[in-house]
């Protein structure tokens, strides 16, 4: 797996689980992965001290363990796999694209803090 795809499948997973309340914050998903949350961090930025292939199995474990959460789609298969070939620009385009969700959805949950929403997170929403 190359490293866009193992960023892209890391932050899939990651925004899938926090969509579904399932996770809040990047601490609660690194401590679903037995990992910290400065190593999901440092994953998710492609550094290669922490995107590993033990952590991508974690995850891939991850997602096969939870109820209802749809395996990455097939599309970002290489093509020699029996894939969709996406061009790496496609795929650097998602990261960016999941990394600025990221970003609103903690600019949103600031905004709209726990005690003046009656508990909703706002963001979860925002990202269905």
């Amino acid at each position: 797996m190359e490293k866009s795809e193992k960023i892209a499948l890391l932050v899939d997973a990651y925004n899938r689980l926090r969509v579904r309340g399932i996770v809040k914050t990047q601490g609660d998903f690194a401590k679903m992965l037995g990992v910290s949350q400065s190593s999901v961090s440092g994953a998710r930025h492609g550094d290669d001290r922490y995107l590993t292939n033990a952590l991508i199995e974690r995850v891939q474990a991850l997602i096969a363990d939870t109820p209802g959460f749809a395996p990455q789609s097939p599309a970002i298969k290489r093509e020699d796999e029996g894939g969709v070939f996406i061009p790496e620009k496609t795929l650097e385009l998602y990261t960016s694209l999941a990394k600025t969700c990221d970003r609103l959805s903690a600019i949103v949950d600031r905004m709209m803090p726990a005690a003046q929403s009656g508990g909703k997170n706002y963001s979860a929403d925002v990202l269905k």
